[in-house]
C-alpha cells in the first residue's frame, strides 16, 4: 500500500476496534494456525483478546471463552499466553 492508503486503513481498523470496545462488547482477533505473518501482535497492541488457531477445536473453544469474557492471547503460536483460558478467567453471567 502507498503510505496514504496504509494510514487510512490503520485509522479505519483502529476506529472499528475502539468503537466495539467502547460499547463494552468483547472483541476477539482471530487467525488460522497457518496465517503468516501473524496478526496477534496487532491484536495485542489494540488491547483485545486473540485466538491464533481458529481452525482447531481448541481454537474454537478459546474463541467461545474469549467472547464470554476471558481476556488474553490463546492458541499454539509463540504469542499465545495459553492454549485455553482458565475457567476462573471467564466471568459468570446467568
Amino acid at each position: 500500500m502507498v503510505p496514504e492508503a496504509a494510514q487510512s486503513a490503520n485509522a479505519l481498523e483502529s476506529g472499528l476496534i475502539h468503537g466495539v470496545t467502547a460499547a463494552g462488547v468483547p472483541a476477539v482477533g482471530v487467525e488460522l494456525g497457518s496465517t503468516e505473518p501473524s496478526q496477534v501482535p496487532w491484536y495485542q497492541g489494540q488491547g483485545i483478546s486473540s485466538v491464533d488457531d481458529l481452525d482447531a477445536t481448541a481454537g474454537r473453544a478459546a474463541l467461545a471463552f474469549a467472547l464470554a469474557g476471558a481476556h488474553g492471547s490463546y492458541g499454539v503460536k509463540g504469542t499465545a499466553n495459553a492454549l485455553l483460558p482458565s475457567v476462573a478467567a471467564v466471568s459468570g453471567h446467568p
